[in-house]
């Protein structure tokens, strides 16, 4: 029985501290924070005792269009049994790519080193240097989507051997225009959430507390289009590319 006793006022001595401690960090925090003391949290929004009559729902738009912009990795690879024959091979070849490019239409400003790379060939076996390969990869910014197979042909031709994936996107003028009608689908979205919980709740929407946009996300599409050795000849057709909105919309009822 004495044990028992003690387990007990210990336990409402812990209780106590406990209860002590939370509130001097509540208080804490509303002092740190100028947070009133009649200041209740609603999914990280500060809300007074007033404002306690809420629904809070979330809301999503994306809107998807075809792409007109795209970008498409060209590359020469070569190999000699010295580094500057690699060097000196891959340079020549590069340039005969570049101008083959620019006579399509294609402007410095599209062009630009992505990646470059000599490194030796070894034989394991006698554990020697058998020769160099040398790397060059230029990313090319294609703004007429009709002509990127063309592109690609005359570059492979002129001696461009490695072709790595294409990635398809909007420019930014478009992009910003999809964003602002994905906005308005999602606070659609969010509206109409929030219609159906007033309803059910039986309570009517009065006003808009507090309204954000919580995410905005936009991918170019890509296409793992691959070189392996014949002229590609094929036609290139892109899928949609996205762009996706949420929200938070805090409503108020009667």
């Amino acid at each position: 029985m004495r044990n028992k006793k003690i387990f007990y006022a210990m336990s409402i001595a812990i209780s106590i501290a406990f209860a002590s401690i939370t509130g001097y960090t509540l208080a804490l925090y509303q002092q740190s924070y100028n947070v009133p003391s009649d200041t209740f949290t609603v999914s990280g929004y500060n809300l007074d005792e007033n404002q306690l009559n809420t629904i809070v729902v979330s809301g999503v738009g994306t809107m998807s269009a075809e792409p007109n912009e795209a970008t498409v990795w060209i590359g020469v690879q070569t190999e000699a049994s010295s580094a500057s024959d690699a060097v000196r091979e891959n340079a020549e070849k590069m340039r005969i790519v570049i101008s083959a490019l620019k006579a399509t239409g294609v402007t410095d400003d599209q062009i630009e080193t992505a990646y470059y790379n000599l490194y030796p060939n070894y034989d394991w076996e006698r554990n020697i240097i058998v020769g160099y390969t040398v790397t060059n990869q230029l990313k090319v910014k294609i703004f007429y989507l009709s002509d990127l197979g063309t592109i690609i042909d005359i570059a492979v031709s002129s001696g461009a051997n490695q072709i790595h994936g294409v990635y398809f996107s909007i420019s930014e003028d478009r992009i910003n225009e999809l964003k602002s009608q994905a906005l308005q689908k999602a606070v659609s979205h969010a509206q109409s959430k929030a219609t159906v919980i007033a309803e059910a709740l039986g309570v009517t929407i009065s006003s808009v507390i507090h309204a954000s946009e919580n995410t905005f996300f936009y991918e170019p599409y890509r296409n793992d289009l691959r070189y392996g050795g014949e002229a590609l000849s094929t036609p290139i057709i892109p899928g949609d590319v996205e762009v996706t909105v949420s929200v938070q919309i805090i409503f108020s009822f009667d």
